[in-house]
């Protein structure tokens, strides 16, 4: 038994143990996320991980290293199959945000980050020694710096993209079981007369016969067993031809393959890529009037939908116009969700001296692409867009499969739209003629919560700067109307703009008693111009031949949110201050709202869809 800590297991430990771990890590938060949404996967992984860790270096079992090393094989052959069954379980059961997580780290996640640490370290040690403050320090910093890795290294390297997560565990178990059968000792071994077991010379030699045992154990494990052992979620990037765009000068590459039909429900997964804000996937739910949802093609990310539109007999358009169509030229219909045709209304302003003619608005910035649905409408309008978008992945899905059309490659911009911004404002201050936008709609918002930086008053000082001084800034809000960080983001928008009005988009009304209950989409409109926003009364110009299109903006006098009520409440909440980038909560209070977001997108879709990608 070991009286005290071995400095040179734990240098191996903080040097080498923890790469593979935070692989590990990696690859088990990022197939979590599709099921559980990145916010609720997170929650209380780092303190069971931390456990785990501790538990591992406090090793209070009696093993053998090779014991050790088949151990830690098994754990991570099993975890495939382990990340993707046991989570669809918890969510068919339990519908639980909070615990549903919690269960499936205790079961998975504690079992993997225990392996792992028990590799490194030799002999039972008790907590309580005067060693045991060494161990919790590097079990925290174990589990600070294997979070680091996966989320701010792993998590931005290209070619881990297209590595599966079932590739990164079943490699790892592979390399553990390996090293098993060679630390396994295969000498012969007899009693002495005193009952004491030695070992004896024999043919083949111990070296042979593990080189003879891995041998056939790498034959098995590559032509049966590793199969067997893979998740059922669908290779990424799914069709092969369905890769992230790096470039759009030559804009999106046709699909190759056909899309994978589900074996049991109707519908089908027309791509499915892992990408710079994690899996991206097009889904379509076919025709089927007994199901709940059918004739609907939708674009999430993880678990979040980042807008669809109706297909098959759900198109339908005003006076007969022509549908728009995706790159294969199947009709599409109208948007399922109507925030995205409300921002439209931009082009209704009348108040700063714009609205009154189709030629008013020329040029429209789009930060935040989505599906495309406000910037298609733009586009048909006649205006010139420009297109700021930080997922390639969501630019080619919504220009292949959602109609957007071609902007032109010298006005998409895939990149981060803060330093966008920041740079594109220099150029505007440099030139006298550079082109200010009439229109800006701003729309980041997504499951994973919001980019912070793209809501602090700096961002909306270099984003003014190149809008033109009686254009409209759109913003889209999604939670409760009057939350702290629905306040937070007005009351940063209007020290900058001095004119805001913003309205929701649900079917139904929403009266001021519910403004801190109901999870609503809300649109922001805000100008520099200091005459009061008005917007005129839409025309049939207006609808480009859009029932949805024509409903919203026909009722959006019925839909605005009584401002004054978040302003009143400005009083109450003696914390409130400008979002800046010095002190901005916007990303931690989006973060409790991100379990209820979970619940909303499970009742938007049945479960088979959430588990198909």
């Amino acid at each position: 038994m070991s009286s005290g800590p071995d400095a040179s297991k734990l240098a191996l430990w903080a040097a080498g143990g923890l790469v593979p771990l935070s692989l590990v890590v990696f690859a088990y938060e990022r197939a979590l996320n599709p099921l559980y949404a990145s916010i609720p996967s997170a929650f209380l992984l780092d303190k069971l991980l931390f456990c785990a860790i501790l538990a591992a270096l406090a090793n209070p079992f009696h093993l053998k290293e090779s014991h050790k090393c088949f151990l830690a094989g098994i754990v991570l052959a099993l975890t495939p199959n382990a990340t993707y069954w046991l989570p669809v379980w918890t969510t068919r059961n339990w519908k639980n945000p909070y615990w549903g997580p919690v269960i499936v780290h205790a079961i998975v996640l504690v079992p993997l980050a225990f392996s792992f640490g028990s590799l490194v370290k030799s002999g039972p040690t008790r907590l309580w020694s005067r060693f045991g403050i060494l161990y919790i320090l590097v079990a925290a910093g174990s589990t600070l710096s294997s979070l680091t890795l996966s989320r701010k290294l792993w998590a931005n390297l290209d070619f881990l993209r297209d590595t599966s997560n079932d590739q990164i565990f079943l490699v790892h178990a592979l390399f553990a079981i390996c090293a098993g059968i060679i630390q396994f000792d295969f000498a012969s071994r007899t009693k002495t007369a005193k009952g004491k077991k030695t070992a004896l010379a024999s043919t083949p030699s111990p070296l042979l016969r593990k080189g003879m045992v891995l041998a056939t154990f790498l034959a098995l494990w590559l032509s049966f067993p590793s199969k067997l052992l893979r998740s059922p979620v669908l290779p990424h990037p799914y069709p092969p031809g369905v890769q992230e765009q790096k470039t759009v000068s030559k804009g999106p590459r046709p699909p190759t393959g056909l899309p994978f039909k589900h074996p049991s429900y109707p519908m089908i997964i027309h791509s499915s890529v892992q990408s710079t804000t994690g899996l991206i996937v097009v889904g379509e739910a076919l025709e089927n009037p007994d199901s709940p949802v059918h004739a609907v093609r939708y674009l999430r990310a993880a678990h979040s939908i980042l807008g669809g539109v109706w297909v098959g007999s759900n198109v339908r358009s005003l006076d007969d116009d022509p549908p728009m169509r995706d790159a294969r030229g199947v009709p599409l219909g109208d948007s399922i969700y109507g925030t995205f045709v409300l921002q439209e209304a931009a082009r209704l302003v009348n108040s700063t001296g714009k609205g009154t003619s189709q030629e008013d608005w020329k040029n429209a910035l789009i930060i935040g692409l989505g599906t495309g649905i406000s910037a298609s409408a733009f586009h048909r309008h006649g205006m010139k867009l420009t297109i700021v978008e930080i997922d390639p992945a969501v630019y080619v899905a919504a220009r292949r499969y959602f109609g957007l059309p071609d902007p032109g490659h010298e006005n998409v911009f895939l990149q981060d739209a803060r330093g966008w911004t920041a740079e594109r404002r220099i150029q505007v201050e440099a030139r006298k003629d550079a082109t200010l936008y009439d229109i800006v709609v701003h729309d980041c918002f997504s499951g994973g919560g919001v980019p912070e930086q793209l809501y602090s008053v700096e961002f909306w000082n270099d984003l003014k700067r190149i809008v033109s001084p009686n254009g409209v800034v759109v913003v889209n809000v999604a939670g409760e109307i009057n939350s702290k960080s629905s306040r937070l983001v007005l009351y940063t928008l209007e020290s900058v703009f001095p004119r805001c009005r913003a309205f929701y988009d649900s079917m139904d009304d929403v009266p001021e008693e519910k403004y801190a209950e109901d999870f609503t989409n809300q649109v922001y409109f805000c100008t520099l111009s200091p005459e009061p926003l008005t917007f005129r009364t839409p025309s049939v110009r207006d609808y480009v031949g859009s029932l949805l299109t024509r409903h919203m903006l026909e009722t959006l006098p019925n839909r605005e949110v009584n401002l004054d009520v978040l302003r009143n409440s400005y009083n109450e909440d003696s914390e409130l201050s400008v979002l800046s980038d010095a002190n901005n909560p916007l990303g931690k209070l989006q973060e409790d709202q991100g379990f209820g977001h979970w619940l909303l997108m499970r009742q938007v879709l049945p479960d088979v869809f959430w588990e198909t990608y």
